[in-house]
């Protein structure tokens, strides 16, 4: 049984790294057919937060629950985190 085409993939980074870790997913997942989207969560790949400065989970956990948030209303999507340091997910 195979998926049905044009889900929405979110993928998540681990710490210490950014949304530039999936490129291969990413590439794999659009070349099926689906919708992803890789976020950089606060501090990490290109968000210009300081790392030094985020104290919270809420704080680096942010750009997702955004991401997240301003979803079309009813839209699902599917997420793959690298845990255990992304504590939204």
């Amino acid at each position: 049984m195979g998926m049905a085409k044009e889900q929405h993939f979110v993928l998540v980074h681990g710490e210490g790294h950014g949304a530039w870790c999936w490129f291969k997913l990413r590439w794999l997942l659009e070349g099926a057919g689906h919708r992803v989207t890789c976020v950089d969560l606060a501090g990490g790949g290109v968000d210009p937060t300081d790392p030094n400065t985020i104290r919270s989970f809420k704080q680096y956990d942010k750009p997702l629950i955004d991401l997240i948030s301003n979803l079309p209303d009813g839209e699902k999507v599917r997420a793959c985190a690298v845990l255990p340091f992304c504590q939204c997910v």
